[in-house]
């Protein structure tokens, strides 16, 4: 009996087993059930990332259940996840063409990706199955606006306003598209007709306000903002709009007032508080900036974006340790958290580590593809690397995703400049201007744009804009100079260059462009006047001392006046060992008084007497280049070098000899690139880096090199020419010609003169046309 029921035991206890594990194991249906209701759940308390989980586990059961991929999609993109978003969108609809939704918004996708057929598409998909669908019709409008057919695009908002009498955000863009086609009255009439269908929501005022406050009615830009806070008075971003409106009128106190106002009245609330703090972080006062912070973070010590803020503080005054610390500190709690790294790479950016900035930084971009700021620090990052076609890429999504990031229009306006594409940077410098009217830089950038376009009376505008803008700042001025100047306006050169020295007399190139305007008027007696009293005037200044004999020679030399022309080139490298200019002034003087042996002969008595006289070496070799020495004028720059390797002048002569002798031009990009990093504003380095470049087949670095040149020496008709022929390898034919037609205008004598008229030659019989040519042959 007992071995009976042991028996039995034995088989009912794993039958039992059996039919306990099958009552606990659910079909993969019910499965799918079970985790998408817990990701409903979660996504219901705006835990996006718990229901991404539990969608996935859903999707993972092998269910083919679209609501799935979609709960997904919307949790991606709550999360800014929007390239898994996307992804998720299209399985959705693979699997249920008839979510409209989903149609909808892979519509909305191409839109912003500029694929305007693919969003057509799916508007009119939709649209036929449900023809008074809201947002199909904010589809199709959009794709209207980017067809360029704005008149059937407002009847679509139109409609739209008629099928919901209430929708504000129809309103707002018919008030923004009448802006956009200068019917002021309109616009306003849309705005408040959006407050009409919300008046409690307080960004419809904001709008409004931006709206006055570009027309230039204050009263009303401020009354409006006003009464938003009325609305909800304890919005901290309205009440810092209010303050910033303050601040753009030139009232900052108004605006501390405000907020120390909106403080005293609720002095536990943190959002009050850290709009303070980045009001003083807006004024660079960051002793009151970080303590009201510090009050934020002790209000709120768990809160990691109040501690992001701060550390975004410590970063912009340069406390890096104390940003580490806080940075790490964050990550500690939260590694994914994309503002804390964002801070990260900025900081690794700032120590000049772009590889790890740069990595940190992409990442960020794969997990949040909208993030403007990041696509910005990688256009810095690229810049800096020199790669502009990936800095032009990166930074068009930044501005794509958002059009109000003026420092993205800015760096594309440079780049576009840098290629030549003049009206491409207009069109970014007038997106910058509408935002701010009084960006300075904004101005001085169109200048150079509107020079590019051969347009100086545009150009002279800009600068004089600028100019009202920084009255005291001598760049405008002086600028306005060289234009007047290149024109033959002599007087008014004169008044601009004079002006630029009022506001700064020890600028350099202000000296230099008043002693080139009297040469230009034949009045060498002037110049050497003029250079004579600011010698003068500036014994102590040793450096400013140097350039002024430096330009005192040029005038010399140009009366012929050889011998005291030497002594003025020699006293500025008695000051100055490391300038250029002066060596090679020198070795031309040499050679056309004949004197270059005997020259050549009294340094090399220098030498035998003090061997490491570094100058000697250089002024030897530029006395051989000038005879054709080169070898020898090589071997004097290499012994320059091994006694001082960081020696500029030698570097860049021996990378010059180099170039003009076709021999190793990487090394010779190498030292000019060295030379270039020791005296980064000397054009004459400049000028032999972007030769290096063009060398070495890097035309657009060698185009935004010898820009940077000319800016610096407008009228140096070597850098022009070379300027032209590296727009010319470039691509870019008028700016080649509009270059080296500028180096032939001048009246200077230069090596190259031939040579840029050869190069316009050939652009004639390459083109087909006859470049205008220079009045100045």
């Amino acid at each position: 009996m007992r071995r009976f029921h042991l028996l039995y035991c034995r088989t009912l206890f794993p039958m039992l087993l059996l039919l306990f594990c099958l009552s606990c194991t659910s079909s993969p249906s019910e499965e799918c059930a079970r985790f998408m209701k817990r990701g409903d759940v979660y996504f219901s308390r705006k835990e996006f990332g718990r229901a991404i989980l539990e969608y996935k586990k859903a999707i993972g059961t092998g269910e083919i259940v679209a609501q799935a991929h979609y709960r997904l999609a919307l949790s991606y993109l709550s999360t800014a996840q929007t390239r898994q978003a996307l992804l998720e969108l299209e399985k959705t609809i693979e699997i249920d063409p008839q979510n409209l939704d989903a149609q909808i918004k892979t519509g909305q996708f191409h839109l912003a990706a500029n694929k305007t057929e693919l969003a057509a598409a799916k508007a009119a998909l939709v649209l036929e199955k449900s023809p008074e669908n809201i947002e199909a019709l904010f589809l199709n409008m959009g794709v209207l606006l980017q067809q360029g057919n704005t008149k059937e695009a407002i009847e679509t908002l139109k409609r739209i306003t008629t099928l919901d009498p209430k929708n504000t955000r129809a309103f707002v863009l018919l008030g923004r598209i009448a802006e956009m086609r200068k019917n002021p009255d309109e616009a306003r009439q849309n705005f408040k007709r959006a407050i009409e269908a919300s008046p409690d929501n307080p960004a419809l005022y904001l709008e409004l306000a931006r709206f006055y406050e570009q027309r230039g009615d204050f009263e009303e830009a401020e009354k409006a903002l006003k009464d938003a806070i009325l609305k909800v008075p304890e919005d901290a971003t309205l009440i810092l709009s209010l303050g910033n409106y303050y601040v753009r009128r030139g009232n900052p106190e108004a605006a501390e007032d405000l907020f120390l106002k909106t403080v005293q009245k609720a002095p536990k609330q943190v959002g009050p508080i850290v709009t303070l703090a980045v009001y003083y972080a807006s004024q660079k006062n960051w002793p009151n900036a970080i303590k009201w912070m510090q009050q934020a973070i002790d209000l709120q010590p768990e809160n990691l974006e109040i501690q992001n803020a701060m550390a975004s503080f410590y970063l912009a005054q340069g406390e890096t340790q104390k940003a580490r610390t806080l940075i790490d500190h964050i990550l500690e709690k939260d590694k994914t958290n994309i503002q804390t790294r964002f801070l990260k790479a900025r900081m690794l950016f700032e120590k000049k580590d772009m590889s790890g900035a740069k990595e940190i930084l992409q990442a960020i971009a794969n997990e949040q593809q909208n993030h403007s700021g990041v696509y910005y620090h990688l256009g810095l990052i690229y810049l800096a690397e020199k790669s502009e076609k990936e800095a032009k890429a990166v930074l068009l999504k930044a501005v794509g995703y958002d059009p109000d990031n003026i420092n993205a229009h800015m760096l594309l306006s440079q780049i576009f400049l840098n290629e030549g594409q003049a009206d491409m940077a207009i069109e970014q410098l007038g997106i910058v201007l509408a935002m701010q009217p009084e960006h300075y830089q904004a101005y001085m950038l169109a200048a150079k744009a509107y020079l590019l376009k051969n347009d100086p009376n545009r150009a002279r505008q800009a600068l004089l804009n600028a100019a009202k803008i920084r009255p005291d700042d001598p760049a405008a001025y002086l600028q306005l100079a060289n234009i007047e100047l290149r024109e033959g306006k002599y007087e008014s050169a004169m008044s601009y260059v004079d002006k630029a020295l009022s506001l700064r007399a020890d600028y350099v190139a202000a000296l230099d462009a008043k002693v080139s305007v009297y040469l230009a008027r034949k009045e060498p007696e002037k110049a050497l006047t003029f250079l004579d009293e600011q010698i003068g005037k500036n014994d102590a200044n040793q450096v400013l001392k140097a350039a002024l004999y430096e330009m005192e020679g040029r005038v010399f030399e140009s009366t012929k006046s050889y011998k005291q022309s030497e002594i003025s080139y020699k006293k500025a490298l008695e000051l100055n060992p490391d300038m250029v200019g002066p060596y090679l002034s020198l070795a031309g003087i040499y050679i056309e008084t004949g004197k270059g042996e005997e020259a050549i002969v009294q340094y090399n008595e220098i030498l035998e007497k003090q061997p490491g006289f570094i100058q000697a070496y250089l002024a030897l070799a530029a006395l051989y280049e000038a005879k054709g020495k080169v070898e020898k004028a090589k071997n004097m720059c290499e012994k320059a070098l091994a006694i001082n390797p960081d020696f500029a002048p030698a570097a860049n002569n021996l990378a010059w000899i180099m170039l003009q002798q076709g021999q190793d031009p990487e090394k010779a990009l190498t030292l000019a690139k060295k030379a270039k990093s020791l005296l980064p504003d000397d054009p004459r380095i400049i000028d032999t880096l972007g030769l290096a470049l063009i060398t070495n087949r890097l035309y657009p670095d060698a185009v935004s090199e010898l820009k940077t040149g000319v800016d610096k020496a407008p009228n140096n008709p070597t850098i022009l020419y070379h300027l032209g022929l590296a727009h010319w390898k470039n691509g870019e034919k008028d700016q080649a010609v509009d270059a080296l037609n500028q180096a032939l205008r001048t009246k200077d004598p230069f090596a190259e003169r031939q040579s840029a008229k050869n190069l316009l030659d050939e652009i004639r019989e390459t083109t087909g046309n006859a470049p205008e040519m220079s009045s100045g042959e």
